[in-house]
């Protein structure tokens, strides 16, 4: 419906349907939303806003962590390896800042679903809400990080040469922080739906100095490799278990030792089918013709794989039925 007219006398006027649509919709806000009208407004308790206020700051510290986290690998490679390597680095990193891009903005959609279902739903719901995203996440990242293993080094063949690509070590290292990286994505995204950030505010501080620390010891013994392999410890040694233990002791008040469990199973799995795709990539040819054939490989083995793996879980039947009423 056209909103507004222009006439002769170049005064723009609303239309008269408009102006009983608006009505109506005005009508059924007030019923919707009727605090919205009132005038007597009494200020928020101060426990509430001093919880605001403390997970604001916690947030903060957070982001700062991370930031600090994941963006000192590239100055250690330049100051220990040398800015030629670096450069080598950031080709393959580019590749994964866009598939962070793009799965980021999946779970960004995501991520208001539960949030109502953390407002409304029963402990029994959020627990089996986190499972499915879990199983999601490990589905998705798996097969993602299997990809990124097989081509890798051949995209960097074709698009650049073969003087571009890095050591086999260091690709299997940056193919495993991804992984590792990723797979934490449902714990943070159920924790900052449950507001869970003032229990380990401290965590990426931490986290960001023992990688730092870490990663000079060993860039001096193994080059690249040594600084990549600090950021997994320093992954491994504090947020990868710290997280999920405050998501399951302060949110969802499941034992902690069920999500380590799912999760070696996961990537057990995964380490399968990524081993077996990997083979059936090796037996193709190194031209372009062979890297398409790689790709097919990796979208569908993979995927043929977790099936047959995981078509017996609630998670998957789960999935399966949202997917069937979707269509």
């Amino acid at each position: 419906m056209e909103t507004s007219r222009w006439l002769s006398s170049g005064k723009l006027v609303a239309p008269k349907e408009d102006n009983i649509q608006n009505s109506l919709i005005s009508v059924k806000t007030d019923k919707l939303y009727p605090c919205l009208r009132e005038k007597d407004i009494r200020p928020l308790p101060k426990e509430t806003l001093d919880e605001i206020s403390r997970n604001v700051r916690a947030l903060l510290i957070h982001r700062i962590g991370s930031v600090a986290v994941f963006n000192t690998d590239n100055l250690l490679i330049s100051k220990f390896v040398g800015i030629a390597t670096a450069g080598l680095y950031s080709n393959y990193m580019m590749i994964r800042r866009f598939l962070n891009i793009m799965t980021g903005a999946l779970f960004d959609a995501i991520t208001p679903v539960l949030g109502n279902m953390a407002a409304t739903e029963t402990e029994k719901r959020k627990q089996n809400a986190f499972s499915q995203l879990d199983f999601f996440s490990a589905w998705l990242f798996g097969w993602m990080s299997i990809c990124l293993f097989c081509l890798y080094d051949p995209f960097i063949d074709i698009w650049l040469g073969r003087g571009y690509l890095l050591s086999g070590p260091a690709v299997m290292l940056i193919v495993v922080n991804f992984y590792v990286t990723n797979m934490r994505t449902p714990v943070l995204n159920m924790k900052s739906v449950l507001g869970l950030f003032w229990d380990d505010r401290y965590k990426a501080i931490l986290e960001a100095v023992f990688n730092l620390v870490i990663s000079i010891i060993l860039a001096r013994k193994w080059g690249i490799e040594g600084i990549m392999t600090g950021t997994l410890i320093s992954t491994l040694a504090l947020p990868f278990w710290f997280e999920p233990w405050i998501l399951y002791r302060r949110g969802l008040n499941m034992v902690l030792r069920k999500y380590f469990i799912r999760y070696m199973k996961y990537l057990a799995v995964t380490v399968a089918v990524g081993i077996i795709t990997w083979l059936l990539c090796r037996m193709t040819r190194g031209d372009i013709g062979g890297f398409l054939l790689k790709a097919v490989i990796c979208g569908v083995v993979p995927n043929i794989g977790y099936l047959i793996a995981y078509r017996r879980t609630e998670e998957f039947r789960f999935f399966s039925f949202l997917f069937t009423s979707l269509l």
